[in-house]
């Protein structure tokens, strides 16, 4: 963990080397801090060219518990030119690590409202086939994610049914959580979709519920 930075930085110093050779480089957007934003500040000790890193979220809530990984995340952010975060939380964050607030700029993720809009639910509904009140959880199916969370909770909840929309590794698990706990007819596996069929399933929920242990 404390050398990745220093292996990904090689490569991407040969890359930025081959592509001065097409255009000049004004700056180096750098995201997730560790080991990421690391690798680009020290590209920057033998390039010179200046760089920003955004935290998005586990660089920063989790990583920095690690003392070696810390002591490099604070030293990339006090050699860039500005770091940005995702949200205010995030920032607290950093200042709390030891990093300066003067330095530290919010910037949210943006929302692309010309895709995601109100739809017609009744025919986004019948497309999903939902007859009930109806909850949706999206993300990768991993255990931070907390899907099994809701899972659980669906006991309590027998007039309503689940969406969960996404893959991973903890697939299969859950979907025998599903069959243990008679849940089958109450919870539906969607799979990985495009963003267009998010915006249809968004309108089919009546909520959407988020239930990870840390999320940017």
């Amino acid at each position: 963990m404390s050398l990745a930075p220093f292996f990904m930085a090689i490569p991407l110093y040969l890359q930025i080397k081959q592509l001065q050779k097409q255009q000049e480089i004004d700056l180096i957007d750098a995201h997730y801090f560790y080991p990421d934003g690391v690798a680009v500040a020290l590209v920057n000790k033998l390039l010179k060219i200046p760089f920003i890193v955004s935290a998005r979220g586990t660089d920063i809530n989790l990583i920095p518990e690690y003392a070696m990984p810390r002591k490099m995340i604070l030293w990339a952010a006090s050699q860039a030119q500005a770091s940005v975060t995702v949200c205010k939380a995030l920032k607290d964050s950093m200042i709390e690590i030891g990093a300066r607030a003067d330095r530290i700029h919010v910037y949210r993720n943006g929302v692309d409202l010309d895709l995601f809009k109100l739809l017609d639910k009744v025919q986004c509904r019948e497309k999903y086939k939902l007859n009930k009140k109806t909850l949706v959880s999206v993300g990768h199916i991993v255990e931070r994610k907390g899907h099994h969370l809701i899972i659980e909770a669906m006991q309590s909840l027998s007039d309503y049914q689940l969406l969960i929309v996404g893959g991973g590794e903890e697939e299969r698990n859950l979907k025998q959580l599903v069959e243990k706990l008679k849940l089958s007819k109450q919870v539906q596996f969607l799979g990985e979709k495009q963003q267009k069929d998010l915006t249809e399933i968004y309108n089919a929920a009546d909520a959407m519920v988020l239930a990870s242990s840390r999320e940017g």
